[in-house]
This record gives structure tokens, sequence and C-alpha cells, in this order.
């Protein structure tokens, strides 16, 4: 993307259609990125799936400064069931390149399923 506006501009964070293992969400909101990721998710037992990934960009953001430099991260993750119908989801991630302090990002997040099949 390019001058892309708020709603529309990329946020390497957990949430949205590209996400950058090991980088905060908060760090920047990018005019103009390229961005690679690669992950590959192999199921650990009939019900627990574990997941592994990198993930590459090179953002300018012009708010705050950052111009055409490399973000990085990579990260381990596992996914299983809940209690009452939940999914739970842990990572452990750490950036590799990146502004600022670096250090590892842990997230745990209880999902609750969208819709149940009989």
């Amino acid at each position: 993307g390019e001058d892309l506006d708020r709603f529309s501009a990329y946020v390497p964070g957990r949430f949205g259609g590209l996400r950058l293992r090991g980088i905060s969400s908060d760090l920047l909101i990018a005019d103009r990125v390229g961005a690679v990721t690669a992950s590959l998710a192999v199921p650990l037992t009939r019900k627990i799936r574990g997941e592994f990934g990198a993930g590459a960009a090179w953002a300018r953001d012009r708010r705050s400064g950052y111009a055409a430099e490399p973000l990085s991260g990579i990260g381990v993750g596992i996914n299983a069931p809940g209690p009452w119908g939940t999914l739970l989801s842990a990572s452990v991630a750490y950036p590799l390149t990146t502004p600022g302090d670096r250090g590892p990002v842990v997230e745990l997040f209880v999902l609750r399923p969208l819709g149940r099949t009989k």
C-alpha cells in the first residue's frame, strides 16, 4: 500500500490480514509497506496445533520518522480447546529488527467460537 489513510494503513499487530510476530501493534502506522511472512502449523495431537512463523517488512511512517527500515520477528504458538467451548491461543515471539527496545512478546487469547456445528 501507499499513502494509506488511518483506517487502511498497515499496523503490524495481532489483528489484521498481515501479522508480524514479535512486533508491537503500537509501534507504527505505516504509510507505505512491503512485507513477507511464512508459517508452518503442525498437529501436535488430535486437538492441539503448534505453529512456527517468521516475518519481515519494510515500512515508512512519516509521523514517527521511520523511513523504509526493516521490521522482523519470529515466534512459536499453540492452539488448543479451552473450557466451555472456547479456543485457547498462546504464543511467544521475539522481534529481530525493530526500533526501540527489544524483548519477548507473550500473548494469550481465549476465543469464543463464532458458532457451533452439530
